[in-house]
């Protein structure tokens, strides 16, 4: 089995926990995800963040992003 890079990546992919300035790249990443496949609806960033503030969220203190190169977002999980 092959692993593909991230394009525009050296390959160091690190799963860490959620942080309120992630929140731009959590929008672009759906929007993206969204433009592959028609059966997701893209976040607006006042959507998103209205449910990271939702009492059952307690503030994304859940949830956890992927990033390569500690910078590019490649994908969130809540």
């Amino acid at each position: 089995m092959t692993t593909r890079r991230p394009r525009g990546t050296d390959g160091a992919v690190r799963v860490r926990p959620y942080r309120a300035s992630d929140d731009e790249g959590i929008v672009a990443f759906s929007r993206a995800s969204a433009e592959l496949d028609p059966t997701l609806r893209p976040l607006s960033l006042p959507a998103w963040r209205e449910f990271v503030a939702r009492p059952e969220h307690a503030a994304g203190a859940g949830f956890a992003v992927a990033v390569a190169d500690a910078q590019a977002l490649l994908g969130f999980s809540y």
